[in-house]
């Protein structure tokens, strides 16, 4: 590995470690490479756990699905090389390492590559640039014939004929192209003089790169061949219009563009059936616990397993292994989960339920079947905590209200007590001196009676 990489490997290896310190879950990254033609390219994954296992698939493209075909890698069927040695894995404890020795045009690409842990899992796709070697054009000619030759390259390049006006005469010229070395090619590109074409000088551009335009270019004048053109021109010289044929290759990546849209939302749905998790919706008050089972539908070997929240504020639950024997939890979660394990079944209890613990938790896995990595999802289970405080303070909210009120009424009911008591003694007193008086006055009007009654004793003589 060249001093390059190695430096590239240990910042890499920086960045995993200080960005990952406090996640109890396994995090990897791979880098991309880029390597010369016939040089030994490594490609470096780094994780901020202990690596157990890889596999590596070689695709033609990382956006393309179902094109990475080929198993190079797979440690789970004890396989660490291939192609006689040419293509070895190194693994070194969290630090996982795919050398390829004397790189090809064909070895360049994707690799997707699917790194297990026993604290968790991850699947990507990595690309390798192969820089193939650019040589100048070779220019010839031969009566009103002028051919141009690239010997060597990536089939991807193209050739270009222009005049010394700038005017594109590559819709004039035919290319051949032959097999070179290696998966290279070897590109020749005649162009015919006739009577329209009189310039005194012809060149010829291989555009090595059609995003960048990286190119070469040779020119040959009616006399001898000069090359006026800078090795590595960051843009041609004359601006290379689009061919007809161009803009049928467009509608036609458009058309698999859509294509592959399709065929990604019907995949997605078929993987959505892999794990049935149960139930659908939950709602519950804090404090309470619940459960959610996940089923492995399909055949096959269970890896291991997330339970991930995802929507509000997205994160990892809990990670498990197939055998159980080791359980990853989130410290949010820590003392408040339980699990039981059942082959293909994961049963999950969480307990002591929060408000922030309201969300989507998807389980999402990977199984083996027959040694090949396949990823697992599930539609997953909506939980929705309701808040026990505002409904306590609602209700707490009225008892003082309710505590005066009675507290009135008491004092009312006290008061009239009070005021009927009063009343009720001075209408008593009242009485009792009103029977004393009229007792007074009758015993007044008695004597006057009797006093009026007695005559004079000498009167009847």
């Amino acid at each position: 590995m060249g001093s390059l990489q190695k430096t590239a490997v240990c910042l890499l290896f920086l960045s995993i470690s200080s960005s990952a310190t406090d996640s109890p879950f396994a995090t990897f990254n791979c880098s991309a490479v880029k390597t010369e033609y016939n040089e030994t390219a490594v490609i470096s994954c780094i994780c901020n756990k202990k690596i157990t296992n890889m596999v590596v698939k070689r695709c033609e493209n990382c956006n393309k699905r179902n094109s990475c075909l080929e198993t190079i890698i797979n440690t789970w069927a004890g396989n660490y090389s291939s192609e006689k040695g040419r293509i070895q894995l190194v693994l070194q404890n969290n630090v996982s390492e795919l050398h390829i020795q004397e790189v090809k045009a064909p070895d360049q690409g994707g690799y997707q590559w699917y790194l297990y842990s026993d604290d968790g899992e991850l699947g990507g796709c990595t690309i390798l640039e192969i820089t193939a070697p650019e040589i100048e054009p070779n220019v010839t000619r031969n009566g009103t014939k002028l051919t141009c030759l690239s010997p060597i390259g990536h089939r991807q390049r193209q050739i270009h004929w222009f005049d010394d006006h700038g005017t594109n005469l590559t819709g004039s010229a035919s290319l051949v192209s032959e097999e070179a070395e290696g998966g290279l090619t070897s590109l020749t590109s005649t162009l015919h003089e006739t009577p329209t074409l009189t310039a005194s000088e012809y060149c010829c551009t291989v555009l090595y790169d059609v995003h960048t335009k990286r190119n070469k270019t040779k020119c040959l004048s009616a006399h001898k061949a000069v090359t006026d053109y800078p090795r590595f021109t960051p843009t041609p010289a004359p601006e290379i219009p689009k061919t007809k044929k161009e803009h049928v290759a467009t509608i036609l990546v458009l058309v698999v563009l859509v294509l592959c849209c399709s065929a990604a939302v019907l995949y997605y749905r078929h993987r959505q059936r892999d794990v049935t998790q149960e139930p659908a919706i939950l709602m519950v008050n804090e404090g309470e616990s619940v459960n959610i089972t996940c089923s492995v539908t399909t055949k096959g070997m269970l890896v291991g397993m997330y339970l991930k929240k995802e929507v509000v504020n997205a994160t990892e639950v809990l990670y498990i292994t197939n055998n159980g024997s080791t359980l990853t939890v989130n410290f949010h979660y820590k003392d408040r989960i339980e699990i039981s394990l059942l082959k293909t079944e994961v049963r999950i209890t969480l307990h002591r339920l929060q408000k922030n613990d309201t969300g989507l938790y998807v389980c999402r896995g990977s199984i083996l079947e027959n040694y090949e990595p396949n990823c697992v999802s599930s539609q997953g289970t909506i939980l929705v905590v309701k808040e026990m405080e505002q409904a306590k303070c609602h209700v707490a909210s009225w008892v003082p209200y309710v505590l005066s009120f009675m507290a009135l009424i008491s004092v009312s009911a006290l008061g009239y007590l009070i005021l009927s008591h009063i009343d009720i003694k001075k209408h008593c007193q009242e009485g009792k001196e009103k029977q004393a008086n009229t007792v007074y006055e009758d015993m007044s009007y008695t004597l006057r009676l009797n006093t009026l009654a007695t005559g004079n004793p000498y009167n009847n003589c």
